[in-house]
């Protein structure tokens, strides 16, 4: 008697989870959202350099990045008609 109602309890425990683990997944997917940073690149002419425009979506600000062979980056912020 007493393993039919560990083992009871056991199963019990593992349809809750199984149960708590499907609707968490599905609340995740429901409120994925999209990027929030958009990346457009342009040319910087023939220095080497890669720049991009950087639009964070929740904020509104644009921003403009510049990369020059290996170096690191340096961003400074841009007008916001350059992001669209």
């Amino acid at each position: 008697m007493r393993t039919m109602k560990r083992v009871g309890w056991i199963l019990i425990g593992v349809i809750i989870g199984a149960l708590a683990t499907g609707s968490s997944g599905a609340v995740k997917e429901q409120f994925q959202e999209s990027p929030r940073l958009k990346v457009s690149v342009v040319r910087a002419g023939n220095l080497g350099a890669m720049a991009a425009f950087i639009k964070d979506t929740r904020s509104g600000g644009c921003w403009l990045s510049l990369r020059h062979g290996n170096s690191g980056v340096s961003l400074v912020t841009a007008p916001l008609a350059a992001c669209e």
